[in-house]
């Protein structure tokens, strides 16, 4: 296993009795090993909340939150002790309000804030607090930049947003560069800032076409020679830089970009990106070494799982186990992969119970005899609504059979977004629960993205895990042909 990948992902959470646990079920190799303490305390004057969060930086968002909260008591003290053995970025949050962190093994912050004034008076004191109290300078600058773009910057020109981005990271270079003058940043901290401000400027050149075409309402925008040639200087290859979490972002994004101009292939259909993805391993494996090519195959096998074939996706699993032994993604792919395969056709469907607006509690198993079509959806999602008058219709081609039920799962956060939803619109219809957020559902049926429909058969087995949008024109005859299965 490759040193830079220890020092992302090699970091457990061990909980006091007044903290919340939110570790998962994965166990990371290095939990048998001797951690150091980072201990956070701090007072917080108007606190909008009742408690103080960290949350440290996943290398992929399958991967178990590791969390660690704090309560505030009643003279806004707080206090935070994380087993670390690695440095790591990570957020500290406080109601709604959030800031980036970065820890290292040993520090001992003492943080002072106003939470009616969050960016502007966070303070840091002790050992650690030099690169976060440049961290929240650079946040400050970072607000005072974006005042200086009426609108979204993706509906610039190109050459106005060529020129503001460029001023923009030379800016916040310069604000690096003098804050540590005559001092010396921490290496894994200098490396991990210089990927960020690099990595976070390519990215956003990376998005311009497409985005700016969408803000825009243009079907095509012409780029300027030169326009993102600093791109060309870019190490797609350092292992090192893997510490930021932009970096990762952008050599994932160069893999796609450069496999589909070497391919020409436009993929535009679910299946479409499923087969991309199954060939992308080999490319992956020409063009990348190192821990970058690790990180990179077990993103891709992890963006897999529940979508490829259980039988084709195990045998890129096991490659990549030959290949990475020790690799700290397998215990995750293991996982996942697991979930997927008890998700095919014909196992038993995973059950769950929640609350129906009137407060009663349906189960799944409580509808065996019945065939269940799950629509996953959250107020939110603008492509789940959309699916919604499609839905509407097929139930109502239904409305007189007992034997199908349409269930909608909302995974909204607040009961109240999903309440005024309901009533405001008149829909769902049919059966509506509310989970409570992104609860046991999306971690049983590997749901990470909504809208998401399951098809259950009377026998109370998937049908499928993956099943086809309303607007699919599949649904009515998928489901007609499962009424007369014995249950």
């Amino acid at each position: 296993m490759s040193k830079i990948l220890t020092i992302i992902a090699g970091l457990i959470i061990i909980m006091s009795s007044c903290q919340k646990n939110q570790t998962g079920k994965e166990t990371l190799e290095a939990n048998s090993q001797e951690f150091k303490e980072v201990k956070i305390e701090g007072v917080v004057t108007n606190p909008k909340g009742d408690e103080v969060t960290v949350s440290l930086t996943r290398l992929h968002y399958t991967m178990p939150k590791q969390i660690v909260s704090s309560k505030i008591d009643e003279n806004g003290h707080f206090s935070l002790i994380i087993p670390l053995e690695q440095a790591t970025e990570a957020l500290l949050m406080e109601g709604k309000e959030r800031t980036t962190l970065f820890l290292s093994p040993g520090d001992e912050l003492k943080v002072t804030l106003d939470a009616n004034q969050f960016d502007e008076s966070l303070k840091y004191e002790g050992k650690g607090a030099e690169v976060n109290n440049y961290l929240a300078k650079k946040a400050l600058k970072g607000e005072e930049l974006g005042k200086n773009v009426t609108g979204n910057i993706y509906e610039l020109e190109p050459l106005n947003f060529q020129n503001t981005l460029n001023e923009r990271y030379l800016q916040l270079k310069e604000l690096y560069k003098s804050y540590f003058q005559g001092k010396t940043a921490p290496t894994e901290f200098a490396t991990y800032e210089m990927a960020q401000l690099k990595s976070t400027k390519a990215v956003q050149f990376g998005n311009y076409a497409d985005y700016h075409k969408y803000y825009t309402k243009k079907e095509s925008v012409e780029l300027p020679e030169g326009f993102d040639d600093f791109k060309k200087d870019i190490n797609y290859n350092d292992d090192k830089a893997l510490i930021s979490p932009a970096y990762r972002n952008l050599v994932n994004s160069y893999s796609l970009q450069l496999y589909s101009e070497e391919t020409k292939e436009k993929p535009k259909t679910e299946q479409e990106y499923t087969d991309r993805r199954l060939k992308l391993n080999a490319h992956i494996k020409e063009k990348f070494t190192g821990s970058v090519q690790e990180y990179l195959l077990a993103t891709n096998i992890l963006s897999q799982i529940s979508y490829t074939e259980a039988a084709i996706l195990g045998d890129q699993i096991n490659e990549f186990k030959n290949a990475f032994s020790k690799s700290l993604f397998l215990a995750t792919i293991n996982e996942k992969f697991d979930k997927w395969r008890k998700l095919a056709p014909g196992m038993k469907a995973p059950d769950f119970k929640y609350d129906t607006p009137e407060g009663k509690e349906v189960a799944l198993s409580e509808l065996k005899g019945k065939v269940v079509y799950i629509d996953v959806w959250a107020s939110w999602c603008g492509p789940c609504k959309r699916e919604m008058p499609f839905s509407k219709e097929i139930s109502d081609k239904f409305i007189d059979q007992k034997d199908v039920v349409f269930m909608y799962v909302s995974v909204d956060d607040e009961e109240e977004d999903w309440r005024k939803y309901m009533e405001k619109n008149k829909e769902p219809h049919g059966l509506n629960l509310w989970a409570k957020g992104w609860s046991e559902i999306a971690d049983e049926y590997l749901i990470s993205s909504i809208p998401r429909y399951i098809l259950v058969g009377k026998d109370g087995k998937i049908i499928s895990s993956r099943a086809p949008r309303p607007s699919s024109g599949e649904v009515e005859e998928l489901i007609k042909s499962h009424l007369n299965e014995n249950s």
